[in-house]
C-alpha cells in the first residue's frame, strides 16, 4: 500500500510542474544539500558574452516556479544544468539561469513630449513630470521580494487597454509594458482583476505586493495610460 501511495505522490508532483525543494512529511524526497551553507541565493556568472544567474535553491523551490519568477522557459533551465528524467531539485543547488537579467526591448522612438515617468521602489510613489515641471504624483506598488521591480532607465513600448497575465489568470486594465524578463514583460497597470470579476490588492498600494509589475489605483492608471505615449521614458530608481 505504501508503494502505491509513494508512487501516487510521484505522480502527482510531475504534473504540478516539478518538485518542490525540501518537502516535508511522509512523502518528502529530497535532502538538503552541503551546498546549502552557501550564502544568498544569487551568484553572477557569465557564459561568453551572455550574462546568467547561478540561483542557489531555497526550500520549496520547483522549477516550473523558478521558470515562472525568472520569466525563463522550464526547459531552458533544464537544458542549462543537465536536469534529465526525475534528478530533483535539492536545497543548496546551484542553478544556472539562462538569460534572466531584465533587460528593455528596443526602444521606440523618443517621445517629443516632454514627459517623464519616474518610480522610486523605496518610497512606493510615482511622479510624472512635464516639460520639467512636476505634474503629479501617486501612490503605487512594485514587486514582492523575489520578484523585484528592476531599477533603470526604460520607456514606454507597448499599451493595451486590458492586458491578461495567463500565469496567474489575471486582467490587467490600462497596461503600459516598460520592460522585458525573458520571455515576459513587466509594466505599470491598474489593480488586477481575478477570473472572478475580483480587484486585488487595493488595501495594498504603498508596499510591495505584485509580481514584478508597477500597479496604481485604477483611475489613476487610466489617467496615466491616457497622458503617457508609446515613447515616454521610465525612470525606476530604489
Amino acid at each position: 500500500m505504501r508503494r502505491v501511495l509513494s508512487t501516487l505522490f510521484l505522480a502527482l508532483c510531475l504534473a504540478a510542474g516539478g518538485f518542490a525543494a525540501g518537502l516535508n512529511g511522509p512523502g518528502e524526497v529530497l535532502a538538503a544539500s552541503p551546498e546549502a551553507a552557501i550564502a544568498g541565493p544569487f551568484v553572477q556568472d557569465f557564459f561568453g558574452a551572455e550574462a546568467a544567474f547561478v540561483y542557489i535553491v531555497q526550500r520549496g523551490d520547483t522549477l516550473y516556479g523558478l521558470a515562472m519568477r525568472f520569466g525563463v522557459n522550464a526547459d531552458a533551465i533544464a537544458s542549462a544544468n543537465g536536469l534529465r528524467g526525475l534528478r530533483l531539485l535539492y536545497v543548496g543547488q546551484r542553478l544556472v539561469i539562462p538569460s534572466a537579467t531584465p533587460s528593455p526591448a528596443p526602444a521606440p522612438a523618443p517621445t517629443t513630449s516632454n514627459k517623464l515617468i519616474k518610480i522610486s521602489i523605496n518610497q512606493q510613489r510615482m511622479w510624472i513630470y512635464q516639460g520639467g515641471g512636476l505634474v503629479k504624483t501617486y501612490v503605487i506598488s512594485t514587486g514582492v521580494r523575489g520578484r523585484d521591480t528592476s531599477p533603470g532607465n526604460f520607456r514606454v513600448q507597448s499599451k493595451i487597454p486590458e492586458a491578461w497575465a495567463s500565469l496567474w489568470a489575471l486582467r490587467m486594465p490600462y497596461w503600459m509594458g516598460i520592460y522585458n524578463v525573458g520571455a515576459y514583460e513587466n509594466g505599470i497597470h491598474a489593480l488586477p482583476i481575478n477570473r472572478y470579476g475580483q480587484v486585488l490588492w487595493s488595501g495594498l498600494l504603498g508596499r510591495p505586493a505584485s509580481f514584478g509589475c508597477v500597479i496604481m489605483a485604477t483611475d489613476q492608471a487610466r489617467e496615466l495610460y491616457n497622458w503617457a505615449p508609446i515613447g515616454t521614458p521610465v525612470q525606476i530608481v530604489y
